[in-house]
């Protein structure tokens, strides 16, 4: 179904915030992990593992969250409650792959960025190319 105006700024007023609020919280969170695992593991794995691990808790916080409140906007009434271990089961199968998501997607693209940066550079510039800096 095609939706409203008025849908749209309600979905964009009610999990904008929402969203934002998490997000705020899950970097700070994850800035601070990092920095604590740095005095204890290379920089590259407390990254990975910060990202890995904050990142899986608070994507999924997030995603079932937007979920129900689309339940809620769309059909105007909440998806029921549920339980601690409902909620810990229903979560379960997608912990491996936001894991994996968080830490080598994200985590690993922090670490291995400046490399890979590097290495297209000085192949670019051996075969005598000119590619521009972006911002």
């Amino acid at each position: 179904p095609k939706l409203s105006a008025g849908v749209w700024a309600r979905m964009a007023c009610y999990i904008t915030p929402k969203a934002a609020g998490l997000k705020f919280v899950q970097y700070g969170v994850m800035r601070e992990m990092k920095l604590t695992m740095d005095k204890y593991i290379p920089a590259g794995a407390s990254t990975m593992l910060a990202f890995g691990v904050v990142g899986t808790f608070f994507q999924s916080i997030i995603y079932n969250t937007l979920i129900a409140d689309m339940y809620k906007i769309h059909g105007g009434v909440a998806k029921a409650k549920l339980d601690f271990k409902q909620l810990a089961r229903g979560l379960q199968p997608g912990f491996v792959w936001c894991f994996g998501r968080e830490c080598f997607s994200m985590g690993g693209g922090l670490w291995l960025g400046p490399y890979v940066t590097a290495g297209v550079k000085k192949a670019v510039s051996e075969r005598g190319l000119d590619v521009p800096d972006y911002p």
